[in-house]
């Protein structure tokens, strides 16, 4: 038998929104992206799916506070430019684990845990550090289960509670 590949930390955030974009936004995207940071929205992660079947699907991660405001914008981007209409799903969390750097297979040994429970994420990123899952809030639990019970995770070493928000300055920098 196979050792359960270890990860030392594991860490989830509070409740986001995820707002996807269909293929073809490409070439729209830098222009809902200019004006989501003129308006200082937080974009806690940005997933790019570049492979053939989804080139130009972006993922935005959102708060839920401005995602409404978010999906307007989107709304109104895609109806301007003839594109297909971007989707809103709320509720999702991110659960990070880490350190990648140890077992540059923990993306695919979390996505096949995952997966013999029948639990899709809806979005994957990998830094050079760690493994970021996109999953819906009614499944955070199983997905804690199923990670908790595939990996070896030591006890108390890295509590997943979300500790800490990243919120943009009302400040610009010509202020500073």
């Amino acid at each position: 038998m196979n050792p359960q590949p270890t990860i030392a930390g594991l860490k989830c955030s509070h409740e986001l929104c995820l707002l996807e974009t269909t293929p073809d936004w490409a070439a729209t995207l830098p222009e809902l992206l200019a004006e989501l940071a003129r308006r200082r929205v937080n974009l806690p992660l940005v997933l790019d799916l570049p492979c053939k079947a989804a080139a130009g699907r972006v993922a935005l991660c959102l708060e839920p506070a401005v995602a409404e405001e978010a999906w307007d914008l989107a709304r109104r981007a895609a109806e301007a430019h003839g594109l297909g209409a971007p989707r809103l799903i709320r509720q999702v969390v991110l659960v990070q684990f880490f350190p990648l750097s140890q077992d540059l297979g923990l993306p695919a040994a979390a996505l096949a845990s995952l997966a013999r429970a029948g639990l899709t994420p809806l979005g994957l990123a990998t830094s050079l550090s760690a493994v970021v899952l996109v999953v819906r809030q009614e499944h955070l639990a199983a997905t804690l289960d199923i990670l908790a019970r595939d990996f070896d995770l030591p006890e108390g070493l890295s509590p997943p509670e979300a500790r800490m928000a990243v919120v943009q300055s009302s400040r610009t920098r010509e202020e500073v």
